[in-house]
C-alpha cells in the first residue's frame, strides 16, 4: 500500500477513534486502559501522530470502544481501485445505545 493510501486509512481510523472519545467522554488514561495502549499513545493519538499504531491496532481500539469495523470488497469501478473509510453515524449512535441499554440491563 503506497504511504500516502496508508496514511490515509490510518487518519480515518484515527478521526473515528476520536469520535468515539469524544462520544464517551473518556479521559486520556481511560481511554487507554479501555483500548490497550498508553495514555501517551492516546495524547499522541489525539494529535495525529500515528506511527506507533497500525491499522489493526486502530481497528481493535475501535473494537474496544464499542465500535464494528467492516471491511468491504468489491470490484473496482476504473482499473486501479481505492481505499475508503465510510462513517455511518446512525450505526455509530445505534452502537452505543444499544451498549448503554446492555450495561443498564446488566446493573438492574
Amino acid at each position: 500500500m503506497p504511504d500516502a493510501d496508508k496514511l490515509n486509512v490510518k487518519m480515518g481510523l484515527a478521526a473515528e477513534i476520536i469520535r468515539s472519545l469524544e462520544r464517551l467522554a473518556l479521559s486520556q488514561a481511560e481511554a487507554g486502559a479501555r483500548m490497550g495502549i498508553s495514555q501517551g499513545k492516546v495524547s499522541n493519538l489525539l494529535r495525529g501522530v500515528l506511527t506507533n499504531l497500525s491499522e489493526r491496532k486502530l481497528m481493535d481500539c475501535l473494537n474496544s470502544l464499542g465500535c464494528d469495523v467492516e471491511i468491504v470488497i468489491r470490484p473496482a469501478a476504473y482499473s486501479e481501485g481505492q481505499i475508503r473509510i465510510y462513517h455511518e453515524k446512525q450505526a455509530v449512535k445505534e452502537c452505543a445505545d444499544e451498549k448503554l441499554h446492555q450495561s443498564d440491563n446488566d446493573t438492574a
